[in-house]
């Protein structure tokens, strides 16, 4: 890997409270921190942003599922409150087929084969 190149995190995407952890490094002044230092700590803290950003994502998205199943749960909830079949759907918006051509009668014939 060269220096200017930053490392990959792990593509998944829970992380622990350990994984965050840097009570392990010792970040004394009096420490001479050479650039190898920096760049290793960089790219560590980099990796561990990314992790981060990849769990936040991975928790709104889960918010998000779980607030649309509550909605769905609620209007389950709703519907069978009121005593609808499910088949039943007059009341909720449902409209049903809307034609906006007139139904026209055919008169049959009786047909023989002779």
């Amino acid at each position: 890997m060269s220096s200017g190149t930053v490392a990959k995190p792990p593509a998944t995407s829970s992380a622990t409270v350990a994984e965050f952890d840097d009570s392990r490094f010792d970040c004394s002044i009096d420490d001479d921190l050479t650039d190898e230092d920096i760049q290793r700590a960089y790219k560590e803290m980099y990796s561990k942003w990314k992790k981060l950003q990849e769990t936040k994502l991975h928790l709104e998205n889960t918010q998000k599922s779980l607030r649309m199943l509550n909605s769905d749960t609620a209007k389950l909830d709703h519907i069978r409150s009121i005593g609808k079949s499910s088949r039943d759907h007059h009341g909720l918006g449902y409209t049903g087929e809307s034609s906006s051509s007139k139904t026209v009668f055919v008169r049959g014939t009786v047909r023989y084969d002779f």
